[in-house]
């Protein structure tokens, strides 16, 4: 390349490092140059591609990433202090679901070298007409799954009522962890969960608690395992009734063989902590 163009592949570098979304139509605007210069310049010159951001559930301070990796450890040395823990942990969250979900606007996007990390950006709630699934679940199964429709969100109250259901189902159904009270809840800090009533109520019941790292769906079962499935298997689809969405969900639960989620518990789980050790608390991609 000429003196000229090389100053001119320089401009389109500096520009870059300011803003690494530019479009090409911007560059081409700034730096005088035509549209197919400078894909020129970005796809041989520079050897850049247009990349969209990726999701994350939170943008993560230094002192979040190093609780993160604490509360990791700490959940990977019980395990390795019980090998059958991870049989009797019961986890549970909430999660919302949409009659119908449209097309995702136009994702950011910037150029980055093939090697780079791609950007980050934080999950927003963009949809309305929605049922709020709440699913407890072990290695063996589904042990409780309630629906709540949008305008009835879940408080202490309604979680504390949750928590009584949840360990009634236990009794009835794993009469085994019930009866040695062997078994671990294990949710995450949502304001419900660890409100005073419900601290409360699981302290007076000697029931005991797997901690879990703040702002981590990525190492929480339901998100990465069955919320996941269930979303990826119903995306894009339009339900015309709540009714036809609660049918739909519960189909799709009961597609899930044993097998699986013993999976998800024994060996999914326990990876992804050890990821989240291994990255220094970052979100990671599996």
């Amino acid at each position: 390349m000429s003196k000229g163009n090389d100053e001119k592949v320089n401009e389109i570098r500096e520009l870059l490092e300011e803003d690494n979304t530019m479009c090409i139509r911007v560059l081409a605007r700034r730096t005088g140059l035509s549209l197919r210069t400078v894909h020129k310049v970005l796809r041989e010159c520079l050897q850049l591609c247009k990349c969209p951001a990726k999701w994350i559930p939170h943008a993560l301070n230094d002192n979040q990433k190093q609780r993160r990796v604490r509360m990791s450890r700490d959940i990977l040395a019980r395990f390795r202090c019980s090998p059958t823990l991870k049989d009797r942990v019961i986890t549970g969250d909430q999660s919302w679901f949409w009659c119908y979900e449209p097309a995702m606007k136009r994702s950011m996007l910037a150029w980055l070298h093939s090697n780079e990390a791609h950007p980050e950006k934080p999950v927003k709630d963009r949809y309305v007409r929605k049922v709020m699934i709440i699913i407890f679940w072990n290695s063996l199964g589904v042990v409780l799954r309630q629906f709540m429709e949008a305008g009835h969100g879940v408080n202490a109250q309604v979680y504390l009522e949750t928590m009584h259901t949840l360990r009634e189902q236990i009794r009835c159904c794993h009469r085994d962890l019930w009866n040695r009270q062997s078994f671990w809840i294990h949710h995450d800090g949502a304001p419900a969960h660890r409100s005073a009533v419900v601290q409360q109520f699981l302290q007076n019941t000697n029931t005991k608690i797997l901690p879990h790292p703040p702002y981590s769906n990525d190492l929480a079962p339901l998100d990465f395992f069955l919320f996941a499935r269930i979303k990826c298997n119903m995306h894009r689809e339009t339900f015309n009734s709540i009714a036809e969405l609660k049918r739909r969900i519960d189909f799709e639960i009961g597609q899930i063989p044993q097998w699986e989620y013993a999976h998800a518990m024994r060996e999914s789980w326990p990876k992804r902590l050890q990821q989240c050790v291994q990255v220094g608390g970052r979100y990671f991609e599996t």
